[in-house]
């Protein structure tokens, strides 16, 4: 953690011993106990929100990482597990149609059931689900493309969807939001394609 300023130091100093009006010739600052006060919490608030946004890149930087291993491991496997056509989630999902339901005259939405657990050729198998009512993006029915899914229950443990889970805790029992597409196809690659 990088050194507090000279400055907040001496402030800090002087709020200890109630002195605020003794630090004007160190500092310039000619206040009293009350402002000092606001003037460290106020510093206190800005350093974590700058805790918070090098935080947020570093998961930015953990994703990116995450995602390049995912390139790295479909090139890994291309000709070698892989099939000649690799299992594209879009295409598949398109399969199940949505169908029209009305539960309030005035109010008709489309749904469709929930999407065959995909199973891989080495047993490997998951949740991939896409619609109105799940993870995904869009968050919307009878869209021709998706680009993050909910994933959920995986037959065991999966590293490349951690960052995603809701209980990291209970890997094979929780779902995981707003998975890239690509991602979920990198992992079916990496476990040899889809068995059926």
């Amino acid at each position: 953690m990088n050194e507090e300023p000279a400055v907040i130091q001496q402030i800090r100093h002087a709020a200890c011993f109630d002195d605020g009006y003794h630090i004007a010739s160190e500092t310039g600052v000619h206040c009293g106990h009350i402002d000092i006060v606001q003037i460290l919490r106020a510093y206190d608030a800005l350093t974590a929100k700058l805790a918070a946004v090098e935080a947020d890149r570093d998961s930015y930087k953990n994703r990116c990482t995450i995602l390049e291993q995912c390139r790295t491991d479909s090139r890994k496997h291309t000709g070698d597990n892989m099939s000649d056509t690799p299992w594209s989630f879009n295409e598949y999902q398109r399969r199940f149609p949505f169908f029209g339901i009305y539960l309030v005259p005035e109010e008709g939405y489309t749904m469709r059931d929930p999407l065959p657990k995909i199973v891989c050729k080495d047993g490997f198998s998951l949740s991939v689900q896409a619609s109105r009512y799940h993870y995904c993006n869009p968050r919307a029915n009878e869209m021709e493309n998706y680009y993050e899914v909910e994933v959920g229950f995986p037959s065991r443990r999966e590293e490349l969807l951690m960052p995603y889970a809701e209980d990291p805790d209970n890997p094979t029992g929780t779902v995981y939001s707003y998975v890239p597409v690509k991602l979920v196809e990198t992992i079916v690659a990496a476990h040899g394609g889809v068995e059926r």
